[in-house]
């Protein structure tokens, strides 16, 4: 009888582990192909794949749980069998030491995808792969994409290979401005550039057609010498030269295609207008003593123009604005024009000494160094002229203004005046102690009345101010006279404006929090009895969380507006609320939250264009929180080409608060 239970017994296991040996076999997962390099690439042609190559090295924890955590995923184990052609590579072997030129610079183990002819469409490595699995679809369809572009594209940029004599001898002859791609052989994103952008048509044909293309190593031969002159310390530089070889734009970086074409583009237009005899605002060269010695001497203001390098509305403003012909005859025949680099040379004190804090700054200046007007920011040709008659003028400069209310002087109309120039000027702080100096110095009934109604509606800022307060408790007579959501709207305003007041910083970055002032301002704002009080109160407390880097009960409070309905569930508020919270937080809890709030604004995003930017931020916090399982289900719910044009559609302002 034991013989036969034992027999039975037996049959049982080994049915048992036949099954579990067929559940195994039927469990997808990427099939590696025990084939060399050069296999690979005559299969991959034939089968029309790609080629997929894990380059590992031995004892790789991270390698191995990849294979078993990641390459078994069915999802991403049908994508990698039907598209790629996969292998394996001991980079310690032979074979390994013969392949490692294909890296390209890559450090391994590193995963690596190829088009059939040999070339890198992409790359990542196990640890991105095991911290996320949606990284291992992200960077497949990544590289579908690249290489299907590979194959759709024949034309590539036509680069001369004649000297630097020639070249510009060349571009005289043809009239076409010289674009220089200053690379180095240890580059990789000049590789990429080489490899993915170079080689679409659409680049290709606007590149050869409109300029003397040129391919300088900046290490070796003439490009050492370009490298000199240009200062170029970052790989790859681009330069856009006149056919003088001088300078008429540059930018640097690896970048995509539709963006390298409007550079081209934006450079193609800058070397026209500097062709055009006269035209342009002409900025005069020589040391800050030497321009105000020249100014005094033509007895002419000196137009200053402060920028950075990296600054787009300075750029803005150099090709739309000061190529303009009434702008440039207007401040050639009335300035002395200069600019300086506020990050540069002789730019760093000049910074310090008018205080520049934004960019562009413009000032008008005399000749003995004194500030007579000052504007900030880029704006029309049309408004830009009406600064530079500004400031030209005896009675609308912002130091005549600014002397005349010093002394005293109260008109509505120059108190006007004097509040738009320093609004213009960009100096908030003042521009809220003239509007609660002036406002608060009034009797009562002489707010209501319009040119007063329209400062207040302007320019007072204060929640705190006596002014204010006869607004608020005023409001029905307010309603009276002007448009009730108006008024409605400053008080929101004006409150929410207020609430930075309560929180200040130390130099070692400590936080002062006035709690009596805010538990005081919290209390006003709910005696008041104005419309939206509790989405005040809630925007305020949650405000003045995050001023104060108390991060736990910032996403306590926000979960609990939005259960109850006092913070709107807006797309850019919560798109924002999340990000921050990925800048500054490594709680799990909380990074789950936030990811919740990405995901509630993409839900709710009205324009399906920007959805993937919510849901990559979702995926991005949930595998901060180490929730990888749910990051790759998130990631899963948009294609990388529907990430990639969000980006590149308006990309949101996101609010950026930094670890102090």
């Amino acid at each position: 009888m034991n013989k036969i239970m034992n027999g039975k017994l037996v049959i049982v296991l080994i049915l048992c582990l036949a099954y579990a040996v067929n559940l195994e076999a039927q469990k997808t997962k990427i099939k590696f192909q025990k084939l060399t390099w050069e296999e690979a690439m005559k299969k991959a042609e034939k089968e029309k794949k790609f080629i997929f190559v894990d380059a590992y090295r031995p004892s790789c924890e991270s390698c191995d749980k990849a294979i078993t955590e990641v390459f078994t995923v069915d999802s991403i184990a049908t994508l990698y069998n039907k598209h790629f052609v996969s292998i394996r590579i001991n980079m310690h072997t032979e074979a390994g030491k013969a392949f490692a030129p294909k890296l390209q610079m890559l450090m391994y183990p590193a995963y690596i995808f190829f088009s059939a002819d040999g070339e890198q469409l992409g790359s990542s490595n196990s640890h991105n792969f095991v911290q996320d699995h949606g990284q291992a679809m992200y960077q497949a369809h990544l590289a579908i994409t690249q290489g299907n572009n590979r194959l759709n594209n024949s034309r590539s940029i036509l680069f001369e290979e004649i000297s630097w004599e020639a070249v510009l001898a060349k571009s005289k002859k043809e009239n076409k401005p010289i674009f220089i791609d200053a690379y180095t052989t240890w580059c990789r994103p000049c590789i990429q550039m080489d490899r993915n952008v170079f080689t679409l048509d659409n680049v290709a044909d606007f590149y050869n057609e409109n300029f003397i293309n040129v391919k300088l190593n900046a290490e070796k031969g003439e490009g050492i010498d370009i490298r000199k002159k240009f200062e170029i310390k970052a790989y790859p530089t681009y330069l856009y030269l006149d056919t003088n070889g001088e300078l008429v734009s540059r930018t640097s970086g690896y970048t995509e295609a539709k963006e390298f074409i409007d550079y081209g583009k934006n450079a193609l237009k800058a070397f026209t207008n500097k062709n055009a005899e006269g035209k342009g605002i002409q900025f005069q060269q020589g040391t800050w003593k030497d321009i105000l010695k020249k100014s005094r001497v033509e007895n002419k203001l000196i137009f200053f123009d402060g920028y950075t390098t990296w600054c787009g509305p300075c750029k803005t403003m150099a090709k739309d604005v000061f190529t303009n012909d009434t702008i440039a005859d207007f401040f050639n025949e009335n300035f002395i024009n200069v600019k300086f680099d506020m990050e540069k040379g002789e730019g760093i004190d000049l910074k310090k000494h008018y205080k520049v804090a934004a960019y562009p700054t413009y000032i008008y200046i005399d000749g003995n160094g004194n500030e007579i007007h000052r504007t900030v920011g880029s704006t029309s040709v049309e408004q830009f002229a009406k600064y530079g008659e500004d400031a030209l003028s005896e009675d609308r400069t912002l130091s005549y203004l600014k002397k005349q209310y010093e002394s005293g002087n109260r008109e509505a109309a120059l108190v006007t005046a004097y509040l738009s120039a320093l609004k213009v000027a960009y100096n908030r702080k003042e521009v809220s102690n003239v509007a609660v100096e002036f406002l608060d110095g009034l009797k009562g009934k002489q707010l209501l009345t319009e040119g007063n109604w329209l400062i207040i509606k302007d320019y007072l800022s204060d929640a705190e101010s006596k002014s204010f307060a006869y607004l608020v408790n005023n409001r029905k007579k307010f309603y009276q006279l002007y448009d009730k959501k108006e008024v409605d709207d400053k008080i929101y305003n004006t409150y929410l404006n207020t609430v930075h007041k309560y929180v200040t910083y130390n130099d070692d970055k400590t936080v002062n929090f006035d709690e009596d002032g805010f538990n005081k301002y919290l209390k006003s704002v709910n005696k008041s009895g104005v419309d939206r009080k509790e989405r005040i109160i809630a925007y305020s407390t949650v405000n003045n969380l995050a001023s104060r880097r108390e991060w736990a009960r910032y996403a306590e409070e926000i979960d609990k507006g939005l259960a109850n309905g006092n913070i709107e569930k807006s797309p850019l508020i919560l798109y924002n609320y999340a990000l921050t919270i990925k800048r500054v937080e490594e709680s799990p809890e909380i990074l789950s939250k936030a990811a919740h709030w990405a995901k509630l604004g993409g839900d709710v995003e009205p324009n399906k264009d920007y959805v993937a930017r919510y849901y990559n931020l979702q995926a991005d916090l949930l595998v901060k929180a180490g929730k990888t399982d749910e990051a790759a289900a998130a990631r899963s719910t948009f294609k990388p080409e529907e990430l990639e044009k969000a980006n590149k559609m308006n990309p949101m302002k996101a609010l950026i608060i930094k670890k102090k």
